[in-house]
This record gives structure tokens, sequence and C-alpha cells, in this order.
């Protein structure tokens, strides 16, 4: 009677999780994409508060353009002045649908998004969304460490050209050195153990593996006619094994395209909204 009980609890909770799933699906559909900006120019960056430097942007416009040249892998940084009321992860989502960053039949791209923090009430933001084909190598936690340990300090500091560059560059090496891609545009740069906060593994990693089991145990562990229900179901959490704080979220989203002046132009990739985000 116990087991029967919980399984009917499970069932519920999995009826309720997948109406909250539909619903959020209805909103995404029905989400007024005008709202968020064009790339219209067609740089792998865009910057509509004006701090980065001519440097900068050279540097992402030609690294980017190279990559993309040689892989059609797209990897991208916006800097706004906003979210437009959505949360830092529903943003980074959508504005990788809408600029189509990756090709549609491998979904290799990245979006870097920054909102930086413009007065001491304020809260600044960033959000890094790998498509379909990247999430294997920028995981949740390997994110999470790039601004932990590299971005926010600087961002802290007041030195958003610094921050973002270390982002980007963070990034780039992961991608070109898992793919196995020699740039020679320009020096990927990053200081070594910068902010000295890695760690061996990442805790929440941990705690979401505990309190899967605890469920494990729960629904299907209980001894029933003498013996006890054995399963088969082994669950590991996604990501790498570094350390760091903020959030990830996860989704389902598809891609478009656009023209402008630089080379990028959207090849209709998807992103799984992974990744992670952060704030100071």
């Amino acid at each position: 009677m116990k087991y029967n009980k919980q399984k009917r609890v499970f069932l519920v909770l999995v009826v309720i999780a997948m109406f909250f799933s539909t619903m959020a699906s209805a909103k995404l559909h029905n989400f007024d994409y005008s709202r968020l900006p064009d790339n219209k120019d067609g740089y792998y960056y865009y910057d509509e508060t004006g701090i980065l430097s001519e440097s900068t942007k050279k540097h992402i416009d030609k690294l980017s353009t190279e990559l993309d040249e040689k892989s059609d892998i797209q990897i991208l940084v916006a800097v706004v002045n906003d979210l437009d009321d959505l949360d830092i992860d529903s943003y980074k989502s959508r504005l990788y649908e809408k600029w189509g960053i990756g090709s549609k039949s491998r979904d290799e791209g990245a979006l870097i998004v920054v909102k930086p923090k413009f007065s001491s009430s304020d809260t600044g933001y960033i959000g890094f969304e790998p498509g379909y084909g990247l999430e294997d190598i920028l995981t949740s936690s390997v994110t999470r460490n790039i601004q932990d340990d590299y971005v926010i300090p600087e961002f802290k500091n007041n030195d958003y050209d610094t921050g973002v560059l270390y982002a980007y560059n963070a990034v780039m090496q992961i991608v070109t050195e898992d793919r196995g891609i020699t740039l020679t545009g320009e020096e990927i740069y990053l200081p070594d153990n910068h902010n000295g906060n890695e760690t061996v593994v990442n805790i929440w990693d941990i705690i979401r593996i505990i309190l899967i089991i605890i469920v494990i145990i729960s629904i299907f562990g209980n001894p029933r006619n003498g013996r006890r229900r054995r399963n088969n179901f082994i669950f590991f959490p996604r990501g790498g094994f570094y350390g760091g704080s903020s959030s990830s979220s996860r989704g389902s989203f598809g891609g478009g395209s656009f023209g402008g002046g630089g080379s990028f132009r959207g090849g209709g990739g998807r992103s799984g909204g992974g990744g992670s985000s952060g704030s100071w």
C-alpha cells in the first residue's frame, strides 16, 4: 500500500511538471522576438552600451570570422543596456534563437550576453548560451568557472572590456582545443589562476546526485513481498568538475538568420537553454 501511494504521488508530480513545461512552451511560442535587438551590422559582437574598446571588437570579429570559415562554428558576444523585463536565462536563449547562431545541421554556436551594472542600486548579469552541438564542452560547470574566476571579478572592478575579453577568450580556447582548430589571426590570452576559486568538484552537482538517489530509493527501493525492488536507473548530472556559484537553465529553442555589414550570417542553429548565468 505504501509503495502504491508513493507511486501515485510520483505520477501526480510528473503530470504537474508536464503541465508547467507545456505552459512555458506556449509562452515561448507566443514570444514577440521584435523586442530583442537585431544584429543588422552582421558582426560577431553587438555592443549597444559602448563599453567595448575597438581593439576588443576587432579581436572578437577577427577570431570568430576565422573560426566560422574553418569550422562553421559561430561564437558571438552581446552587450546590452537591459534585459527587456526578462531574466538572463530567458534572454540569452531567445536572443540565440533570434540570431540563429551556428549551422542548422550541427548547432555549433555559443553566445555570451552581458548586461552591465550601471549604478550601485543596479544589478549586472552575464549569461553563456551554447548551441546543442557545443553543450558537451561548454557545460554549466565549465561556464560557471569562467564567469566566477575570470569575468565577474573584472566586472566588479568596473573593467567590462577586460571581463568580456576573458569570457570570449575562455570560450574560444575551449572550443578550438576540443575541435583541434588552429587560429592564426589573434592571440587567445587568459591569465593563469586568475581568481583561485577552482575546486575539485562542483558542490551543486553533489547535491543533485544526493537528491536523485533519495528520490529513487523512496520510489523504487521499498520492500515488497519480502524482496527489495531492483532498478537499473543511474543518473549523472551534466557538467564538469569546476567550482562556481550561479544558475543554469534548460529549454528548447530554434533559430533564424539575418545579414549586415560584417561577415556573420546566422545559420539557423538551436540552443538547448544550457550554459550558465551569474550576477553581481
